[in-house]
């Protein structure tokens, strides 16, 4: 049996991958995978997580994500990221998101093509399904922006808000005084046009903003509701565990958006936790549905609107397969 493999595939690093996938264009791709989600032409399980057996305080899983997409004009792809997530690497030289994605051709004999670095395809493409979310669902005036968290996603979210609304002021909060301090120097050096300032809490800096951005490894209500102003869009990615939680109940009570309805009633404490608690949790439906006009959105410039992502496998799948072609091409 003649292997292909060394004949075809390409390895395809973080500088590579960086190069060919642009913000703009990952908020467009992953955009068409949300829509492949919501309509069916992609299809994705929930995501495997494997705990490992670590001494605590040390917390480690191994997580796999596959997915499969069959185009219009026959294209077929599939592909699966394996990925360790360590929390506790934050603020190290490691990542706390380590693994490959590896696509394959399903159409022609299944062949292995390429195996990209899952830690940056996962930093963009998080980020940019937060914009996918904000070009829909937030006012098309917003200009301001409160970013949670000082973690790689600050800088991300910051780059994928700008795609898509003209952001003008940015107001940072973390949970550390000295990392917030640290991220407003980095985002005021990349983006020296923006106003950066920091916030010494999170209402102080919520209060009065278009767009908050939640990104952090929350266990318990960060962000409440009440401290919203009418017309706010809320990006809460950072909790993707029922063992983690950044919105309060009130957050997610009504007009609440997700990436991936499956994964989203199983695995964050945004969700999940007030549906123990035998809460009401009503989904409007995956925002794959708003862009394709199968579920309404925003209907009036008061309402608070609030995305929740945990991320899906489509996203990946298409984000490698862009950077394939791109590089390839």
């Amino acid at each position: 049996v003649e292997s292909v493999v060394s004949a075809v595939m390409r390895v395809i690093g973080a500088a590579e991958v960086a190069a060919a996938f642009p913000m703009a264009a990952a908020v467009d791709v992953t955009e068409k995978a949300l829509v492949a989600l919501s309509v069916g032409t992609a299809v994705q399980p929930v995501r495997t997580v494997l705990p490992l057996p670590l001494p605590k305080p040390q917390i480690g899983f191994l997580a796999t994500m596959p997915a499969h997409y069959t185009g219009d004009d026959g294209e077929a792809i599939c592909g699966v990221k394996t990925i360790t997530v360590f929390p506790g690497n934050a603020g190290t030289a490691r990542s706390a998101h380590q693994g490959t994605v590896n696509l394959f051709d399903s159409r022609d004999q299944g062949v292995l093509l390429a195996v990209v670095d899952a830690h940056e395809v996962t930093a963009i493409r998080t980020a940019a399904a937060s914009a996918v979310a904000t070009r829909h669902l937030a006012r098309a005036d917003a200009s301001s922006l409160a970013i949670l968290g000082t973690g790689v996603q600050a800088l991300r979210h910051v780059e994928a808000m700008l795609v898509v609304r003209p952001i003008t002021n940015v107001r940072v909060w973390g949970r550390s005084s000295a990392n917030a301090a640290k991220a407003v120097a980095t985002l005021q050096a990349a983006y020296p046009g923006l106003a950066f300032t920091q916030s010494d809490t999170v209402e102080e800096a919520v209060a009065g903003v278009d767009i908050v951005c939640t990104l952090t490894g929350a266990t318990e209500p960060i962000l409440c509701r009440k401290w919203l102003s009418p017309g706010c869009h809320v990006n809460a990615v950072g909790a993707c565990t029922p063992r983690h939680r950044e919105l309060d109940y009130d957050c997610v009570s009504k007009l609440l958006w997700v990436d991936t309805r499956a994964a989203c009633l199983k695995e964050p404490g945004d969700i999940v936790r007030p549906m123990q608690e035998g809460k009401s949790v009503v989904v409007m439906g995956e925002i794959g549905d708003v862009v394709c006009g199968n579920c309404r959105g925003r209907e009036s410039a008061d309402e608070v609107t609030v995305f929740k992502s945990v991320g899906a496998a489509v996203e990946d799948l298409f984000a490698a397969h862009h950077i394939y072609k791109t590089l390839r091409d």
